[in-house]
């Protein structure tokens, strides 16, 4: 994190002061804000202050995963980041979309929009320095609405670096402002913390179940590992920004993954790999849902055959050091998937590639897997709608038998109460009679059953005639 403080440090701290003072001796009910400071309530004077005396925060965990969209500028912030090039940087991300910074956030529109219609609600908080810790939006939206001032509340002087970024994360959690972070930056600003004040303390600042915790965990961990395997020669790669679209069915996947690993752990860990091929191909939530650990093997495995696609997988698996001996390889199909997921990892990063070679050469070869996948995943879709229609029949004629079952128990007890209704009952077996008769007739009309089912059916269908 950034140590020091702007060059204007000390005269914006002499104006703080001295406004702080002026607000002490005024008369009247004085502007207070709340916060968690060092794990107490604490209630900070709220100043006004220039607009050209407050600096932006470059530790904000706001933009964390955009910072690297331009190495050169994030270069500067990282090295300077109070100068003039550094602070305009920050301005400019935290205007821009999370996952295409090229373009501004209509969120940050409307935020900028409603501050000149209505005003600043909330003040933002500065440190003394005029660090601005929470309000950075804001007060890049209100730059940008031409505006002056904006009212702050001051931390303490005896704040650091470590009070700051517990500060910004207990409000952003507390979602009372207009513009909460990025699903990627959110999953950055959690990493941070543990690493600060451990797990049990980060998830309760966060307020997360254990559930949604280890989910964000495990869905870091895995974007980070995708980064590490799309990268190219020239250190080039995915960047985690690129996932910003995909929480829903990231979250999806850690659902599936947990599910399926609690009975099969080699066959979650292919569903995962299948399931992230589809992700990196920016597949929809429905198309993912028909990729299960089979989806290569049965759907696509074929396809890339003859293709740039088709690799087999290593037959030995990792040496152990002095021993002479190998650890079991991983499954040959995970293998396969691995292998899948990683080409197309590297693919999506030579599609950033400023090479036009490299770059036509990429589109080429993503357009002919995605057209590979997307025939796979039509012919699952396919095998997926015959399996509905096969077990839908079978399913129903078990729902019955369940309700059958179920009603000997309603009949006892009814009975035992002296609650059954002898009459509505002849009415509703009489009914069961017809239907039963009814189906009898035409699964026997429909299909070959064995010997024994199909006396009981002809039995049954002999009931309408009694």
């Amino acid at each position: 994190m950034s140590r020091n403080e702007p060059l204007a440090a000390s005269s914006t701290e002499e104006i703080v002061a001295d406004r702080l003072r002026a607000v002490e001796a005024e008369n009247g009910v004085k502007e207070t804000l709340q916060i968690e400071w060092r794990s107490a309530p604490k209630s900070l004077s709220v100043i006004t202050m220039p607009l050209n005396l407050l600096s932006y925060n470059p530790d904000t965990h706001r933009i964390k995963a955009q910072r690297d969209y331009d190495s050169g500028r994030d270069q500067s912030l990282s090295t300077d980041p109070w100068s003039a090039e550094a602070q305009q940087y920050l301005d400019y991300l935290l205007s821009a979309l999370p996952n295409d910074p090229s373009k501004i956030d209509p969120a940050f529109e409307k935020l900028r929009d409603d501050l000149e219609s209505y005003g600043q609600k909330e003040p933002g908080i500065i440190t003394p320095s005029g660090i601005l810790i929470n309000g950075n939006s804001r007060c890049a939206a209100l730059r940008k609405g031409n505006a002056t001032q904006m009212r702050v509340a001051v931390l303490p002087s005896d704040w650091s670096w470590t009070d700051v970024s517990a500060v910004e994360l207990e409000l952003q959690m507390r979602k009372d402002f207009r513009r909460d972070y990025s699903f990627v930056n959110t999953l950055l600003a959690l990493d941070e913390a543990i690493s600060e004040v451990g797990a049990e303390t980060a998830m309760k600042s966060f307020r997360m179940q254990k559930t949604a915790f280890n989910r964000s965990i495990w869905i870091l961990q895995t974007l980070r590992d995708l980064a590490d395997r799309s990268k190219q020669d020239d250190g080039s790669s995915l960047n985690l920004r690129d996932f910003e679209n995909d929480q829903g069915k990231l979250e999806e996947l850690y659902r599936t993954f947990s599910a399926t690993a609690k009975n099969d752990a080699e066959a979650a860990d292919i569903l995962r790999e299948s399931r992230l091929l589809g992700l990196l191909l920016d597949k929809s939530k429905t198309d993912i849902r028909l990729v299960t650990e089979k989806f290569v093997p049965d759907y696509l495995d074929k396809l890339l055959a003859g293709t740039t696609f088709d690799s087999q997988p290593a037959a030995v698996g990792q040496q152990i050091p002095g021993l002479g001996r190998g650890l079991p390889s991983e499954p040959p199909v995970l293998q396969k998937v691995k292998g899948l997921v990683d080409q197309i990892a590297q693919l999506r990063t030579e599609l950033l590639s400023e090479n036009d070679a490299v770059n036509a050469s990429a589109q080429r070869k993503y357009g002919e897997i995605n057209g590979l996948v997307e025939s796979a995943l039509d012919a699952a879709g396919k095998s997926a709608r015959l399996k509905k229609t096969q077990q839908a029949a079978i399913d129903r004629i078990n729902d019955a038998a369940d309700a059958l079952e179920n009603a000997v128990l309603e009949v006892a007890d009814a009975k035992s109460k002296q609650a059954l209704d002898e009459v509505s009952l002849d009415e509703a077996v009489t009914n069961l009679r017809r239907s039963i008769s009814i189906f009898a007739g035409s699964v026997l009309r429909m299909t070959t059953m064995p010997k024994e089912s199909a006396e009981w059916l002809a039995a049954m269908r002999a009931l309408k005639d009694d």
